[in-house]
């Protein structure tokens, strides 16, 4: 069996003015999270507590099988797919490419998206979909600690031709990650293509150290040439400057990018444009459960206000906001709509 698209046509926006405020591109893999998962069962599975653990598909599904009495959270995961859920639920417009399997977590991810009105443009491969395990322990400190076990299954393994061409010419912004192009290179650089040329501007979160260790000077070309708003945090930063300081890298970066931002988790966060910096104040986070989701959640914000056309620190505000409510759930989302509070974040920071 070929693979072949299972979303809608491109054909429903009109190409006279922008129909999605943030497009995204990326690893499309479903999340699955433990809670309450001992230690013993990760050393018993040779799992090393804090780590992540690429895992093939079967093995994965026979960790699945171990926990099966416990409670588990099933969400549409992946950075780029955080980012366009947190756009949406922020009253935003977004859409989302990826590749999944023909089997029941594809249909659950398309699912998952329409139910959180973003607009799915997947491809369907004959392999399984990607899964990424979270399992959550709580260490004898009552510190909280997270292990992962991904399958990538069916998510690097989407075609340039996937690529919906008018809707990523109609976007404002196409969000991409340096997973994706560690994963799918020739398809990240089709869509900064694509993009470049319909004049949508482009976003790109760095993604880990490793990326930037392995694909330095890869990322620097695209960036340096295609690239808008460049992403990244603490560590990426320092990695990418080779300092131990993360604000060097705008001196590296500042006067190239048009918006470098440096994410500083509960430090907030700082945004270099056009030879100025920007100091985005911190919103503190009352009970952290999952820090994973609070660096997509802040792009989500940040993204969705620059659509709005508000000021750099309003945008770093509603990020840092974003950010600070994601990571007191598990999994990279909301469960409610934050938008009156960040109305009120808005009006109060354009008064000034």
């Amino acid at each position: 069996m070929a693979n072949h698209n299972i979303a809608s046509p491109d054909n429903s926006y009109p190409s006279s003015k922008p129909a999605i405020d943030v497009f995204t591109l990326g690893n499309a893999l479903v999340d699955y999270i433990y809670e309450g998962v001992q230690e013993s069962f990760l050393s018993d599975n040779k799992l090393r507590s804090g780590d992540m653990h690429l895992v093939n598909p079967e093995a994965g599904i026979l960790l699945d099988e171990k926990l099966a009495s416990m409670k588990m959270i099933r969400l549409a995961g992946g950075s780029a797919t955080n980012v366009a859920c947190g756009v949406a639920n922020l009253g935003g417009k977004s859409a989302c490419s990826g590749c999944v399997g023909d089997d029941a977590n594809g249909l659950f991810f398309q699912a998952n998206l329409i139910a959180s009105d973003v607009k799915p443009h997947l491809w369907k491969s004959e392999i399984p979909t990607g899964v990424a395990r979270t399992f959550v322990t709580t260490r004898d400190d009552g510190r909280i600690e997270r292990t992962f076990a991904t399958s990538l299954g069916a998510a690097p393994t989407l075609p340039p031709q996937a690529l919906p061409i008018d809707t990523i010419r109609t976007s404002r912004i196409l969000h991409t990650t340096g997973y994706t192009y560690q994963a799918m290179s020739d398809t990240f650089a089709a869509a900064l293509e694509i993009a470049v040329s319909a004049g949508t501007m482009v976003s790109l979160d760095l993604s880990s150290p490793s990326v930037i260790e392995e694909y330095r000077q890869q990322l620097m070309d695209l960036t340096l040439s295609k690239v808008d708003f460049l992403f990244m945090n603490e560590q990426e930063s320092m990695t990418l400057s080779g300092t131990d300081n993360p604000l060097d890298s705008a001196q590296l970066l500042g006067d190239k990018i048009k918006f470098l931002i440096i994410k500083l988790g509960p430090d907030g966060a700082r945004v270099f444009h056009e030879g100025k910096e920007t100091v985005i104040e911190p919103f503190a986070a009352t009970n952290v459960l999952d820090v994973n989701g609070a660096g997509d959640g802040f792009t989500a914000g940040f993204l969705y206000s620059f659509c709005r056309g508000l000021s750099l620190h309003t945008c770093g505000r509603v990020g840092a906001y974003y950010g600070a409510r994601v990571v007191e759930h598990l999994g990279a989302r909301l469960p409610f709509s934050p938008m009156s509070q960040v109305a009120s974040i808005i009006a109060a920071e354009e008064k000034v």
